[in-house]
């Protein structure tokens, strides 16, 4: 599954530290030595015009990403999380305008008998019962889906404590990666979590010796899950006669999630096929 962040972006930002003053391009303010002052740089010109961090804003309506867009030369980790939040706020805003614009107000019956349509549950649910939810998904719905539902769950998506409890949700305690074995540090959940993703099997999370890259999932998996039933992989010709034209048209037409066996056909994984048609026979019912 893509991030929905990962398109096209043409923001080159550096952010650092002032080494003499400096007036705002933005507010006229003063900008004081070893004020963090923000820069564009896709051209001469604008290298010239500086910025406080709060009165910048990017060339480029687009999403930001820390490592590719912007050159933090900084050498407080304080000033570095300001710039990270507000690379965060940035992407955040982005996310909620455009999702604004495709929202369909729905008007509630207004003979329900109750006062719903005036009440906001989310608020209550407080941080803790919202990482309870979350440990019942998988990572990738929490990084894809859960992450820009609202503001509060982006925060806890970002959340350290919540990775840690996903990390002892998957692996075992005793199952250190070698990275940090190797530094010998404590570092961040959310990067631990991935760095052992890397080196263990995607459905049973252990870490064997022999590891090969999914095809289709592009994960690691190891041989004996490989072997599980719901690995086959199925031709289209195979869910035609399996499944029935229904399936057979949906797969070939609509779903990406593939790869090519030997002889060049396209193959599906037959756990994604039986998943699809036992939601076609569920939806057939309905009708």
């Amino acid at each position: 599954m893509s991030d929905p962040f990962d398109s096209i972006h043409n923001n080159q930002i550096v952010v650092e530290q002032a080494w003499k003053k400096f007036i705002c391009s933005a507010c006229n303010g003063k900008l004081f030595r070893k004020d963090i002052i923000v820069t564009n740089t896709q051209n001469p010109i604008l290298q010239k015009q500086k910025y406080h961090l709060h009165c910048f804003q990017p060339l480029f309506k687009t999403p930001i990403q820390e490592d590719k867009h912007v050159k933090i030369l900084l050498p407080e980790a304080t000033s570095r999380n300001q710039v990270i939040n507000w690379i965060k706020n940035w992407n955040w805003s982005l996310h909620n305008s455009n999702t604004q614009k495709k929202i369909v107000r729905r008007a509630i019956p207004k003979d329900t008998g109750s006062n719903f349509s005036r009440q906001c549950y989310f608020p209550r649910l407080g941080k803790q019962d919202s990482i309870l939810i979350l440990l019942f998904l998988t990572t990738d719905e929490i990084e894809y889906i859960m992450k820009f539902i609202n503001k509060s769950f982006y925060e806890i998506c970002w959340s350290s404590h919540l990775w840690k409890r996903l990390y002892y949700r998957d692996f075992t305690k005793s199952e250190i990666s070698n990275k940090r074995k190797l530094l010998d540090c404590k570092l961040d959940w959310y990067e631990e979590y991935f760095l052992m993703e890397k080196i263990s099997c995607y459905v049973c999370k252990k870490k064997v010796g022999e590891l090969e890259k999914c095809p289709i999932e592009k994960k690691p998996l190891c041989r004996v899950c490989r072997q599980k039933p719901g690995f086959n992989l199925l031709t289209l010709t195979d869910i035609k006669n399996n499944y029935g034209n229904v399936l057979w048209y949906i797969f070939s037409n609509f779903i990406e999630k593939s790869t090519q066996n030997i002889f060049g056909d396209q193959v599906f994984y037959q756990k994604d096929v039986d998943t699809a048609f036992q939601s076609y026979k569920n939806f057939s019912s309905q009708l």
